[in-house]
C-alpha cells in the first residue's frame, strides 16, 4: 500500500471516530463496514493507476528504443568497406585524407571542403620549416572575399554552387597553387547525358592526384533527412561498384561514406533556394604531375 493510501484510510478512519465520539458511542458494525468499503474502493483505484502508468512507461520505452539509423544503403561507412582504398592506388584519398577536417559551423562546409583541396594540392610542395599548414581561418583571412565573410557569418545562408568558383580560384592564388581550370557543372537531370559526364569525370578524376572533385547537393536526399545544401570533396570512385567516397566535412555528425552513384546524382540534381539554381560539382585541375 503506498503512502497517499495510507494517509487517505487514516483520514478515513480519523473521521470515523471523531463522528462516533460525537455520539459517545463506539464504532459500529455499519460504520466498521463502510470503512473497509471506502479501503477496498482506494485500493482499486491505487492498482489501476499503477497499470496506466506502467503502460505509459512501457509503451515510451519501445517508442525510443527503435532510433533511425545513420547509415542505411546506399550509404557504407568507410571503416565497413574500405577494400577499394586497400587494392587500389585512389590517389585523391591519400592526397585529401592527411587534411580531413570539420566544417567550423553549420555554414561553413564549403570553406571546409575549399581548405581540404588547397592542402591536398600542396602536398608535393617542399614545406619550410616554419611554414603552417593552411587552416579554415588562414584561408578565409587570406581570401578576405564577401562571400565568405557575409555568407558565413552568423545568420548568413552560406555560397552557392557558382560563387564557390571564385573563392577556389582566389585561395589557389593566396597560396601560390598553379592550377589549369575550375569548371562548375550544374546538374539539371537525370538523363543518361548527365549520367555518362559525370562518370566520364569520375572516372577521369580517379587517375591523378592532380585533379579534384566538390560535390554540391541537398543532404536531406542522402541521409533522408531535412533538406540542406552541403558541399563534401570526393576522396575516390569505386567504378566496379559504381559508389562514391565522400569526405564529409560535417564531422560533428558524419565521418567518410561511401555513397551510390546514383544516389549522389539525385542529392545534385536539387535546386538551391538561395540562387534558385540547379546544384553539381566543381572539377579542379591543376598543373603538375599526372600523379
Amino acid at each position: 500500500m503506498s503512502v497517499s493510501l495510507r494517509r487517505l484510510r487514516k483520514c478515513v478512519h480519523i473521521l470515523v471516530v471523531v463522528e462516533n465520539r460525537k455520539e459517545s458511542v463506539p464504532p459500529n458494525v455499519e460504520t466498521m463496514e463502510i470503512l473497509r468499503i471506502i479501503t477496498i474502493a482506494l485500493l482499486l483505484i491505487q492498482s489501476f493507476s499503477t497499470c496506466i502508468c506502467a503502460e505509459s512507461i512501457q509503451s515510451t520505452t519501445t517508442s525510443t528504443t527503435r532510433p533511425r539509423r545513420k547509415y542505411r544503403p546506399p550509404v557504407k561507412r568507410l571503416f565497413r568497406s574500405h577494400d577499394y582504398i586497400s587494392t587500389h592506388e585512389a590517389l585523391d584519398y591519400w592526397a585529401i585524407s592527411p587534411y580531413y577536417i570539420g566544417q567550423q559551423d553549420d555554414r561553413s562546409c564549403s570553406l571546409a571542403s575549399v581548405t581540404m583541396i588547397v592542402n591536398a594540392a600542396r602536398v608535393e610542395k617542399a614545406l619550410l620549416f616554419s611554414e603552417k599548414l593552411p587552416t579554415q581561418q588562414s584561408v578565409m583571412k587570406r581570401v578576405n572575399s564577401e562571400i565568405w565573410n557575409s555568407g558565413l557569418a552568423p545568420g548568413g545562408e552560406g555560397v552557392t554552387l557558382d560563387q564557390i568558383k571564385s573563392l577556389i580560384e582566389k585561395s589557389f592564388k593566396t597560396h601560390s597553387i598553379k592550377y589549369i581550370s575550375v569548371e562548375i557543372i550544374h546538374t539539371v537531370d537525370l538523363s543518361e547525358e548527365t549520367k555518362q559526364k559525370f562518370r566520364r569525370i569520375l572516372v577521369e578524376n580517379e587517375k591523378s592526384s592532380r585533379n579534384f572533385l566538390i560535390a554540391n547537393f541537398n543532404g536531406g536526399k542522402v541521409f533522408s533527412g531535412d533538406d540542406y545544401g552541403h558541399f563534401a570533396p570526393i576522396a575516390a570512385y569505386d567504378a566496379g561498384h559504381r559508389q562514391i567516397l565522400v569526405m564529409d566535412p560535417e564531422r560533428q555528425w558524419y565521418e567518410p561514406y561511401w555513397v551510390s552513384e546514383d544516389a549522389l546524382l539525385n542529392a545534385m540534381v536539387t535546386k538551391d533556394k538561395k540562387s534558385d539554381q540547379y546544384r553539381g560539382y566543381v572539377w579542379i585541375k591543376l598543373f603538375g604531375r599526372k600523379k
